[in-house]
């Protein structure tokens, strides 16, 4: 955005002198009718003229987005809306838009109508999107395999004197299940199996908790508290995307790394310059833009990228699913703070997806502020994220890799989807065409007790470790013996975590029976008649 040819906002302002070059003087006269006349004719001034400058955004699909966007704001009468879409493999973004926008030629109202760059100046909280950080950590921390099961304690977890709870109460599930049904209390427990260090580091490799050097001024660094900070509670609470915040450019960015094999590329916007002449000029990297790097190893994200598939396939994020093509992807759904507690009526609602998930062109993070009636993540945002990637996949010319299901097969899968929801939700969340989404187990519905203690951290206040945290008040059971359903049983009766390895019976457990504190994991193997 500029105003009498210097720039105020965004690129326009960032590259101001580039753009405007510089000024020259020319001998000139004026006649007695006041008309200037120059006295050496005309002059040449490509030696100053302000050069162009070729960004990576396309027309056609800030079009796409743009368009989306609105119908998402309008159909869920929502306050605004993001999306940014990144080509994995180079950092370019080819769209980065915000509703409501306003008319460059026309600006004065952009205040009142809260028109702004939301991809880089608002800082949320992300919600369970953030669980794909903790789970990449895990399998690169080696601590964790997709067929690892986790007792979520049909979703109730204490915490010292906090309670974690998920929506839909699940038992035991493997780790791939726990991110498609998107548990709280199996993200905790995965968590723990690699430590606060571990996830603190990933959550900084990824680009959390600093500006990500787009080159554009006004761009936030989100919040990470330092890990030295953390307790057992604001470590849970990190772990499935609760008391840190981050940008919309952030998380798309961090998903990137996962589609490009691990390697964390900085955002890109601004290609190269075009002098008077014509002549091409690089764009030097702007001031903090960290260097390509690899964040996580290629097993890591392919092992990534199969589990996220989960989601759309039958998941949270059903709605998200393009015929033809796998789709990767998390939803989110974070309530927002109002005077230091967590608004139960204000949410955002978000989807980030990677597709085609088995050969990524692009990433696509869809956010919707503040929806009413509905606002689950999957609801909200992933038909938007489905409308973008679809016009997106079309006009980048990429075949489907999928046979295309039949109309008649894509109904019934609809009609089972509307089925599957409360008829109080069918009546707010119908999708025109395309059913509605489920919303399996959790998107980050925390007691309490504990979401005003930690909104009230997010204000300036700190807390130290939970209450009751390290006392031996309870005693480990002896599993030995025992078959899986019994050894939860036990387990849930002594406030214990059981970490079942195996089937049949248990024959090993670590530690063994005798004081504990409540919440101590157990490793337990089980084996086929004892």
């Amino acid at each position: 955005f500029q105003l009498y040819g210097h720039g105020l906002e965004g690129v326009e302002l960032e590259y101001d002198e580039a753009l405007r070059g510089s000024g020259m003087e020319v001998l000139g006269i004026r006649d007695r009718l006041g008309r200037e006349l120059l006295l050496d004719g005309v002059v040449d001034s490509s030696a100053v003229a302000g050069k162009d400058l070729v960004l990576t955004l396309d027309k056609y699909l800030t079009y796409v987005t743009e368009r989306a966007l609105e119908a998402a704001v309008n159909k869920h009468n929502a306050k605004a809306a993001v999306s940014v879409m990144i080509d994995p493999h180079t950092g370019e973004i080819l769209a980065m838009a915000s509703v409501p926008g306003y008319n460059p030629n026309d600006p004065s109202n952009q205040v009142e109508r809260g028109a702004r760059n939301r991809a880089i100046t608002d800082a949320y909280e992300p919600g369970s999107i953030m669980k794909t950080v903790t789970f990449a950590a895990a399998f690169e921390a080696g601590k964790l395999r997709p067929e690892d099961r986790f007792d979520c304690q049909l979703g109730k977890m204490q915490i010292g004197k906090h309670t974690i709870r998920d929506d839909h109460p699940k038992g035991i599930l493997t780790a791939a299940e726990v991110f498609k049904h998107s548990s709280n209390i199996g993200t905790v427990k995965i968590a723990r199996r690699i430590g606060k260090e571990a996830l603190a580091r990933t959550i900084e490799q990824l680009g959390f908790g600093r500006p990500t050097g787009v080159g554009l001024r006004g761009e936030r660094p989100g919040t990470v508290r330092p890990v030295s900070r953390w307790g057992e509670i604001e470590f849970a609470t990190h772990a499935f995307g609760q008391g840190l915040t981050v940008t919309p450019l952030q998380m798309t960015v961090a998903y990137a790394a996962i589609a490009s094999g691990g390697i964390y590329r900085p955002p890109k916007l601004a290609l190269r310059f075009v002098t008077a002449d014509g002549q091409s000029q690089p764009v030097p990297p702007p001031a903090g833009a960290r260097p390509e790097t690899r964040v996580l190893s290629e097993a890591t994200a392919r092992t990534m990228l199969t589990i996220m598939q989960g989601v759309t396939e039958d998941g949270t994020a059903k709605l998200a699913a393009i015929p033809g093509y796998p789709v990767a992807g998390k939803t989110g759904t974070a309530q927002k703070v109002t005077n230091g507690r967590y608004d139960p009526n204000k949410y955002l609602a978000g989807f980030v997806g990677i597709v085609p998930a088995d050969n990524p062109r692009v990433v696509i993070a869809v956010m919707v502020d503040e929806p009413h009636g509905v606002h689950y993540g999957g609801v909200v945002a992933a038909p938007t994220f489905k409308e973008i990637a679809e016009a997106t996949l079309r006009y980048l010319g990429v075949p489907p890799s999928r046979s295309t299901p039949s109309i008649a097969s894509q109904a019934k899968k609809n009609k089972a989807a509307i089925a599957s929801i409360p008829r109080s939700e069918q009546e707010v969340s119908e999708v025109e065409g395309n059913g509605v989404d489920e919303p399996m187990a959790t998107e980050e519905n925390l007691a309490d007790d504990q979401t005003a203690t930690v909104a009230q951290e997010d204000q300036g206040s700190t807390t130290g470790e939970v209450e009751g945290a390290g006392k031996l008040d309870t005693s480990m059971p002896d599993f030995t013996g025992m078959t899986l359903g019994q050894a939860v049983r036990a387990a849930r009766r002594a406030g214990v975590e059981l970490v079942p390895q195996g089937s049949g019976v248990a024959t090993t457990q670590t530690p063994p029976p005798g004081p504990a504190a409540r919440g101590t994991p157990c490793r337990v193997s089980f084996k086929r008649g004892g």
